[in-house]
C-alpha cells in the first residue's frame, strides 16, 4: 500500500466511484450467504440511493483509497437524535488486517462526534467472530443478543 487516504464521499465522488461503492454495498449484502440474494443491479441502485442521502446530509459515507478503492463504509441518523447506524462497512480481502476498517470507522467516528452523536451502533452475525472481535477491539461493546431457532 502506497499511503491510505479516506475520503468523506461527496455527491461528486458518489458520481467518481459508484462502481466501486457498488461493489462494496453487493459484497456486504452478500457476504457470509450460499447464494447471492442481493444483486449487483440492487447495489448500484443502492449506490444512487446513497447519493441521494449524502446529497440531503442523511448519510456519512467513506471510501479508503489506496491505488484503488479498498474500503469503504456507510452509516445514517437513526432512533434516537444521539445516535447513528452503521449499516454497511466492507474492506477487500487483500487489505483486512491492516487498519483499514479502523480508519474508516474513526473517521466515522469524529464526523459524527462533531455532529453532535454520542453512540455508533450496528448489527453483525453471531457466528461472524472476525467482525465481532475487530468491534471489540475498537471499543464496540455487546448490547443485546438475537436469537433464532429452525422449525
Amino acid at each position: 500500500m502506497m499511503g491510505m487516504k479516506i475520503i468523506r464521499l461527496t455527491p461528486e465522488y458518489c458520481t467518481e466511484y459508484k462502481n466501486d461503492i457498488a461493489r462494496f454495498i453487493h459484497l456486504s449484502m452478500n457476504r457470509g450467504c450460499k447464494m447471492e440474494w442481493f444483486s449487483m443491479n440492487e447495489a448500484t441502485k443502492k449506490a444512487d440511493e446513497l447519493k441521494r442521502y449524502i446529497e440531503e446530509n442523511k448519510a456519512y459515507a467513506y471510501l479508503a483509497m489506496d491505488e484503488k478503492a479498498e474500503g469503504f463504509v456507510w452509516a445514517y441518523p437513526y432512533g434516537d437524535a444521539s445516535s447513528i447506524y452503521l449499516s454497511i462497512i466492507y474492506v477487500n480481502e487483500t487489505s483486512r488486517g491492516k487498519s483499514v476498517g479502523k480508519q474508516l470507522i474513526s473517521e466515522l467516528e469524529n464526523s459524527a462526534k462533531a455532529d453532535s452523536f454520542e453512540r455508533i451502533w450496528l448489527h453483525t452475525d453471531a457466528d461472524n467472530m472476525s467482525s465481532r472481535n475487530f468491534y471489540a477491539h475498537i471499543g464496540f461493546r455487546e448490547e443485546r443478543i438475537q436469537l433464532a431457532k429452525d422449525i
